[in-house]
């Protein structure tokens, strides 16, 4: 209808005259009726731009711009578009977004719908806006803002008929970030943007939202941060000079921790699974186990080093200083491992050579007391023939006697030199028999203790299973609770807001 009136107002020269000067009773109004009744070839748009311009000057005249335009206050509508998200700096706390920030408010001097209905709006340069009051509105929490200019400073300013005005910034901001690293990488960062009427409070300068709030336009994705959820709202604050109203839009970004994954985890995970090569290796082979120990430790330094550089030094514990940590702990104890294994068969080589010289000990004694034994047993026989040759019986018995009873006496002489040795052998024996069992005691005794005796070797095959089956756990325990916890930080977050509008991107 606009296109339609506005082609009705400009069929001829004459018609547009009319019109305005019906409208508009000024002396401007003379000077467009006479060129337009002089110079009948000008071109439509022509006559519409000298007709914008008059009409602009003619409700200068009377304009004030230093005076709030209404005397109970201005209400100020707040609309914001979300172009695009440069960069979010952890370093700086900060993130980098380009938006188009629109202004719209009531300003009853710079009507001129009782001057002509010709004019749907007038669409002004930005260096108008010098000249018009405005309720500098503005980032109350920028770090920096600048408007961009390609070529020109990109501002939009159109003037409706009844006054209301439009003003349109496209700015490049950036805006602080609440950082909470504490479930790095799988944090949420909660970044916001601020703005309130710089020079006038509520009694001058009313701001609210405009119904569609935070409009998001943004072409491209971050790399490392994605967009989970935005949300605007209105809030109240007091300053010395009174009390104003500040418009909130806080953006809720989750970041994607692949880059962290294929970077920092893979390479940690090689660390110490290398580090448990040394289980399977020989346990005197301890050069090389400790070469693959110690250089799995400086790795997995040297892989956390590279990261830390670019965080930002914070006082408190990050999911990824658990990990490290925890990595560090595995390969450690690892070395530790490697100690004990030392210690164990050093122990054992003692133990061994301590059981060889008891074996020993006990083996000369067991031959001195042999060697006693048989010289004993040697010396009793001779005794025994000693007395049986000196006897005064055999000098004394007649021949007769000797050869009945002599054969007797011998067979009962016999007897008893043999029944002597036997004795005393019988003792040896028994007190041989008696070492002999207590060494076999021994031997049981010594192999029950080898059996329940920890070796290297078994403190190896312990640690083969009890290693990966740490970790395996300890891995369950961190995935799950960090990215829970990034759930329920997202949650945390929006429950400290109060929210006018939310909304989630698909």
């Amino acid at each position: 209808m606009d296109n339609l009136r506005q082609d009705s107002c400009l069929m001829n020269n004459d018609t547009l005259a009319k019109h305005f000067f019906s409208d508009v009773q000024s002396p401007t109004t003379m000077i467009i009726i006479t060129l337009s009744s002089t110079h009948h070839n000008f071109r439509n748009h022509n006559l519409l731009a000298i007709y914008e311009k008059s009409v602009l000057e003619h409700i200068m005249l009377s304009y004030d711009r230093k005076t709030v335009p209404i005397a109970d206050g201005v209400d100020v509508k707040v609309d914001l578009i979300l172009q695009a998200i440069s960069s979010i700096s952890e370093m700086a706390a900060s993130f980098t977004a380009d938006v188009l920030f629109s202004q719209i408010w009531l300003d009853p001097g710079l009507s001129f719908e009782n001057m002509t209905r010709c004019l749907p709006n007038l669409t002004l340069s930005y260096r108008t806006i010098d000249d018009i009051w405005l309720p500098n509105v503005g980032f109350q929490n920028s770090k920096r803002t600048s408007v961009h200019e390609s070529p020109t400073p990109n501002i939009f300013l159109l003037i409706y008929p009844n006054g209301t005005i439009w003003v349109n910034y496209r700015v490049k901001v950036e805006a602080p970030c609440e950082l909470d690293m504490t479930s790095f990488p799988m944090d949420v960062q909660r970044c916001t943007m601020t703005f309130e009427s710089y020079s006038f409070n509520v009694g001058r300068v009313r701001l609210d939202w405009f119904e569609t709030g935070v409009i998001l336009d943004v072409q491209g994705k971050l790399p490392d941060f994605e967009l989970a959820r935005y949300t605007w709202q209105k809030q109240k604050f007091y300053y010395p000079a009174g009390q104003w109203d500040q418009l909130k839009a806080t953006f809720y970004f989750r970041r994607t921790y692949g880059y962290y994954i294929l970077q920092l985890y893979m390479p940690t995970y090689a660390s110490v699974f290398i580090s448990w090569i040394a289980f399977w290796l020989d346990p005197k082979c301890l050069p090389g186990r400790i070469t693959l120990g110690v250089s799995s430790l400086m790795a997995l330094t040297f892989q956390y080093g590279n990261v830390a550089r670019s965080l930002p030094k914070v006082s408190y514990v990050k999911a990824l200083d658990v990990w490290i940590f925890a990595c560090m702990g595995f390969i450690f104890f690892s070395l530790v491992e490697l100690a004990i294994v030392g210690h164990v068969d050093k122990l054992a080589n003692k133990e061994k050579k301590r059981q060889s010289i008891r074996f020993e000990e006990r083996g000369r004694k067991r031959s001195r007391v042999d060697c006693i034994t048989q010289l004993r047993m040697e010396n009793s026989v001779g005794e025994q023939a000693t007395s049986f040759g000196d006897s005064p019986i055999d000098v004394r018995l007649s021949s007769t006697q000797l050869t009945g009873s002599s054969s007797t006496h011998l067979k009962r002489r016999s007897v008893s030199t043999a029944s002597h040795p036997l004795t005393i052998s019988a003792a040896a024996s028994r007190r041989l028999g008696r070492d002999r069992y207590r060494d076999s005691i021994h031997r049981q005794n010594m192999m029950k203790w080898r059996q329940l005796e920890w070796t290297g070797e078994k403190v190896d095959k312990l640690c083969q299973f009890s290693f990966p089956l740490a970790f395996i756990c300890f891995n369950c325990f961190y995935w799950l609770y960090y990215t829970t916890e990034s759930t329920k930080q997202m949650q945390r977050l929006l429950d400290e807001s109060n929210l006018t509008g939310s909304f989630t991107p698909s």
